[in-house]
């Protein structure tokens, strides 16, 4: 198989076909995600823990703080500097009264994610779903 060097006008098309597939079985009360099983581990306590900490059927959205124990999971953190930078949770003026410089803002993880339902009226506006068809049009 020849080598080819490319030149700064050459143009390489590559293409990838994927076919995700994502499934949800709700069964009494409980979400299952791709028929994924609950993973748990038994702590030293003798007691079951989850592997990820979030509720069954909820996905870890980083999986940072995968078999962890509770007591040293991992979170975020800013420290106040000069930079002025800050949690996006946090206001201006909270920030400014609130933390002195050399102070540490943290905020906790595991973030998850999960689906939900809502059930509406015909005759109730419904803005959120108007929404969702204009991005799903687009």
């Amino acid at each position: 198989m020849p080598y080819y060097k490319f030149g700064p006008t050459d143009i390489f098309h590559n293409r990838i076909k994927t076919h995700p597939k994502n499934e949800f079985f709700i069964y009494d009360g409980q979400v299952y995600y791709n028929n994924n099983p609950k993973f748990s581990r038994i702590n030293v306590n003798g007691t079951d823990d989850d592997l990820n900490h979030v509720p069954y059927g909820y996905i870890s959205l980083y999986e940072l703080n995968v078999d962890r124990a509770t007591d040293q999971l991992i979170y975020p953190f800013i420290t106040k500097q000069g930079s002025l930078t800050s949690f996006k949770t946090i206001a201006t003026s909270q920030f400014n009264t609130d933390f002195a410089y050399g102070d540490e803002m943290s905020s906790t993880y595991p973030l998850s994610a999960s689906i939900s339902f809502s059930h509406s009226a015909l005759d109730n506006p419904r803005d959120y779903i108007n929404a969702l068809q204009n991005t799903l049009d687009y």
